[in-house]
Formats: C-alpha cells, structure tokens, sequence
C-alpha cells in the first residue's frame, strides 16, 4: 500500500449465490483512499455502494480480489473501522451517554478514560444536556447526532457511512451535512460515504465516486476542488453535479459503457 493511503480495494469481484442464481454485484472495482480524505460513492440502487461498504466494514469477503485497511488484509470487523447506518441503530434501551459509550465498554475502556471521551463527543456533537434522554425522546437529526458520536467515540481511523442522512427531511439533512464537514475538520478521519443524491456528495467530499449498475464497476473519480463551505448553487458546483448526472444516466442506459476517465488530482 502506497504512503499516506489507508484503504485499498485491488480488482475487487463479488459474487451472491444462492442455489443456482448467481448474482455479480461488484466487478474489477479498484480504489484507493488516503489518510484523512472524504470519498463520496454515488450510483443506482444495487450497484453494490452497501456492499463495498460492507467489504470494508469485514461483514463480508470478497469473491475475488483483496480488500486492505492499514497496511493489511481486512479479515473481520474491528474498531479502526466503525460504520454509521441509515437507521441510527442505536440501542433504545440505553441513553444518549449509554449509547456512545458502548462500543468502549466492548473495547475494555476504563470508567474515567470514557467519561472523558463522552464528555468531549457530547460537546463536539453539541448533545450538551441530553446525556440522559433515551433515542425515544430525541428528534432524528439529534438520534444520527449521537450515531455520529457513537462511531467516532472508539477513534477509528475510517468511518463507513451507509446513506446515514438519508430518512431525514431536507431541512435536517443540510443541517446534518454541516455538522459532519464541521467534526471531520476537526477529527480529520478517512470517510468513505455512500449516498444517491448528487448534491449531498458535492457539498462533502473531495472525490466523488461514480458507479454503474450491476455488475457495479467504478466509471469515474472527480475531485471537488472548491473549498468548504460550498455553495452547491454555485457554477463550479452545478456544472460538476450536471456532468456527474448526465454520466450516471449514460452508464445506467448502457450499464456496459467503458470507464470514462476523469480528473482526480
């Protein structure tokens, strides 16, 4: 793995079988994320974005290829990798603090060491006076507030996000999107971001990922290079989301097309 990258996928294949049927949900897919960048991947629904996602997380294996993570070959989930869902998945049961802080329970982490650790996500995440609310009594922005808290709590060094915004209304969701690029400025984490919507992916990363349907393959990298915060009203920014939607429409009526190169630097 080259110097200053974390994540390697190297001609990725993955194969669904069940009885007879085989499904090809990933073909050829390479891609390389660096220490501290922000990958958007956007594409058709079953292109296979949960399922690179899923390869990272170590839920599953590749049918063909190698998938690494820091320098070794991902073989099973661990804590420099957390992933952030659409659902918030958090435990009803447990409060706003219980719920941040389980995954350091699980990881062994003293009393004291995760009370500190709580306390600074509380503040980072603005969840000030809510510690002890139980996700019932919290709207959905602040229940992904706390999602968000949970999966940085454990300092993982790349953070998988499954459409997390995705259920929230539009109003919500931009508010949501700011304070992502706000605690990724400050925690500066590698993120690897799934969603289908083409300004969401602008507004937040610096390479979006463009994919074609099933067999999901990568047809093109583009590098935002407008500095945040953006305006995706701006030119450069709707001239970018018109390319990157004429593509995906192009690649979804001919899912064969070749991979169009493009600008990453």
């Amino acid at each position: 793995m080259a110097e200053g990258q974390c994540v390697q996928f190297q001609r990725i294949c993955k194969t669904y079988a069940s009885g007879r049927n085989e499904v090809v949900a990933l073909h050829e897919v390479s891609l390389q994320i660096r220490e501290g960048e922000f990958i958007c991947i956007v594409g058709p629904s079953g292109c296979g974005k949960t399922t690179m996602l899923n390869l990272l997380a170590g839920f599953e294996v590749p049918t063909k290829g190698s998938v690494e993570a820091f320098g070794r070959r991902i073989d099973g989930p661990g804590p420099d990798r957390t992933m952030m869902f659409q659902d918030y998945a958090l435990f009803p049961w447990l409060t706003v603090q219980g719920n941040i802080e389980y995954g350091l329970r699980r990881l062994g982490v003293a009393a004291k060491e995760r009370a500190e650790i709580v306390r600074h996500y509380v503040d980072l995440i603005d969840l000030k006076g809510f510690e002890r609310k139980f996700p019932r009594q919290l709207s959905g922005g602040m229940r992904q507030r706390v999602a968000l808290a949970r999966a940085l709590a454990v300092k993982p060094r790349l953070l998988l996000m499954d459409e997390p915004f995705a259920a929230l209304d539009s109003f919500t969701r931009e508010k949501m999107q700011d304070e992502l690029i706000r605690v990724w400025e400050r925690e500066r984490k590698a993120v690897l971001f799934i969603t289908h919507n083409i300004d969401e992916a602008i507004k937040l990363a610096d390479v979006v990922v463009v994919m074609s349907p099933r067999p999901g393959r990568i047809t093109s990298e583009f590098r935002v290079n407008s500095p945040r915060p953006r305006d995706v009203d701006s030119g450069e920014c709707l001239e970018l989301v018109h390319h990157i939607r004429e593509l995906l429409h192009l690649v979804s009526a001919n899912p064969t097309t070749a991979p169009v190169a493009a600008p990453v630097g």
